[in-house]
């Protein structure tokens, strides 16, 4: 590798993790990481992760369950079904139920505690295709917990960034302070090739990067992540598994023709000589870790000259691109590609226990089979001190014959066969052991 060191410029949370990333894999060739700081802006409340950040903790080797004890509480988790792959039905989809929501996640959250030794992905199958809400939880008291529900974990942005940066000290990235967001590239002539991660909208100028538009027809719904002096910030899910955040100030705007917000510009790249510039809004820092640095990775690989890295190490990121890439178009030529899938879930989960119990009508189970329906704007719950258990052998009776239905369809057993010859970890014993003893 012909440049041996490198400096990262940025500030925040994707800043910590360029820094993170580079250095766990260019440093075994011999590269220093050098991340030039610039001044802090106003960034994001918090940092949604999905199932990419397991996928980061295992590059960085850091530990989930040790980042939340760190963050002392200040994070939320949700459920997410594993079916067909891994952290969700829909990739990076929250979705949720509108009718009595309450009762529905009180009694899988019950079961989580009266089993805590249990493999999730049991319980992620009596909720369906779906991320049931985030808790607010504190750490102290919910630990077991914490340390099982590996998925859907929300974390303060900050207190994330802060704690990235003491990391990446240990990894031995070298951090000098800058007094602009600009590269200074006159005043360090050593290094060879620089990253801006660069914020093209903070505090008050966010509005200039941002649009009014509609939610596309493919919008399956949207979550609201935070709510602050009349500004909410929504995250829009389509069918094509692409996330849109949007910023929504003031009143809610209403059309015949859908919701009105205002979305945020995902990305965009730029070489000049040794200088590669990321422009990342600040709330870009919401997205997974995993899915923005494959983006940003794909970018930097089309725009990367050979001599900027060994042929190597440029072959294994661009095997791991493509691995990932076509992961998902086959994922989501499999899902929405044969509707008969859908179909016979439908059917054939249709009269499960859940709906006779009156708890969600027939669109709501649907749409919890398949991780299509409408999203609650507000999907946090209190628990309650309770000793009701009634919905306990509901919740284990759905369980067992969602596992038994899914894992005898052809389409299915079809899907994972490819996933497993393709080398991708599914977690799928509890389904087989599900189909051997029904």
């Amino acid at each position: 590798m012909n440049h041996r060191v490198i400096g990262v410029v940025g500030q925040g949370l994707m800043f910590q993790i360029a820094s993170s990333w580079l250095s766990r894999t260019l440093s075994p060739f011999g590269a220093k990481i050098i991340g030039f700081e610039t001044p802090v802006k106003d960034g994001p409340v918090v940092a949604e992760w999905g199932p990419g950040l397991h996928d980061f903790c295992a590059v960085t080797g850091l530990s989930l369950a040790g980042l939340m004890r760190e963050c002392q509480g200040n994070f939320c988790w949700g459920l997410r079904c594993n079916w067909f792959k891994r952290g969700a039905l829909l990739p990076y989809g929250s979705y949720g139920l509108k009718s009595r929501q309450k009762e529905f996640e009180h009694g899988m959250l019950r079961m989580f505690s009266r089993f805590p030794e249990r493999n999730p992905d049991e319980f992620s199958l009596a909720g369906s295709a779906a991320c049931l809400g985030r808790f607010a939880l504190p750490m102290a008291q919910w630990s077991g917990w914490a340390h099982a529900m590996r998925s859907g974990v929300t974390l303060e942005a900050a207190q994330l960034a802060s704690l990235l940066h003491t990391f990446n000290q240990q990894l031995g990235v070298v951090y000098l302070p800058v007094s602009d967001d600009s590269i200074p590239a006159e005043a360090h002539p050593q290094v060879d090739f620089w990253l801006h991660i660069a914020s093209v909208a903070g505090g008050s100028k966010s509005a200039e990067s941002i649009e009014e538009t509609l939610l596309p027809e493919s919008c399956c719904g949207y979550s609201e992540l935070h709510s602050q002096a009349g500004k909410t910030l929504k995250l829009a899910h389509t069918r094509r598994q692409t996330l849109q955040y949007g910023l929504r100030q003031g009143a809610q705007h209403q059309s015949g023709q859908g919701r009105y917000f205002r979305q945020f510009k995902r990305f965009s790249a730029s070489w000049t000589g040794n200088q590669l510039r990321l422009e990342l809004p600040l709330l870009t820092s919401l997205t997974s870790p995993f899915d923005t640095l494959i983006d940003w990775l794909q970018k930097l690989l089309e725009l990367w000259p050979a001599q900027f890295a060994s042929h190597a190490l440029a072959m294994s990121y661009r095997q791991y691109a493509d691995t990932y890439i076509a992961e998902a178009e086959d994922f989501e030529q499999t899902l929405f590609g044969k509707q008969s899938l859908q179909r016979q879930l439908f059917l054939r989960c249709g009269r499960l226990l859940q709906r006779e119990t009156g708890a969600v009508s027939d669109a709501q189970w649907f749409a919890l089979l398949m991780g299509m329906g409408d999203l609650p704007q507000r999907s946090s719950v209190v628990l309650e001190a309770t000793d009701d258990e009634s919905l306990f052998p509901v919740m284990e009776e759905i369980a067992r014959r969602i596992r038994c239905v899914v894992s005898g369809m052809p389409e299915h057993r079809e899907f994972v066969s490819r996933f497993c010859n393709a080398g991708v970890p599914l977690n799928i014993h509890a389904l087989g052991n599900a189909s051997q003893g029904a």
